[in-house]
């Protein structure tokens, strides 16, 4: 059985919920597009293969991919989940 354990995904719902956001992740259209601006200075293009499922699963049979572990495009900390303090995932810097 071969699993996919870190294919990217955003959903374009939340691409457009991000848009107008004063504070950083934001969302800006870009000619027929989006860009995330994740943080300052680093601009991510919303291509078709992160915010297309369709797209993602026919890549995935065509790789021969039987299962897929989502994980979303953008970290944690830049959509506003609370960072971890202690545990495997805490930060290491402070």
């Amino acid at each position: 059985m071969r699993i996919d354990i870190h294919p990217h995904f955003l959903c374009l719902d939340f691409v457009k919920h991000l848009q107008g956001r004063s504070d950083l992740p934001t969302t800006v259209r870009d000619g027929g597009g989006y860009v995330v601006q994740c943080v300052t200075g680093m601009n991510v293009p919303v291509i078709p293969k992160i915010i297309d499922m369709e797209q993602k699963l026919r890549e995935a049979d065509e790789m021969g991919t039987d299962v897929s572990v989502l994980t979303h495009a953008l970290p944690p900390d830049m959509v506003g989940a609370p960072q971890p303090t202690s545990g495997p995932c805490a930060s290491t810097t402070t």
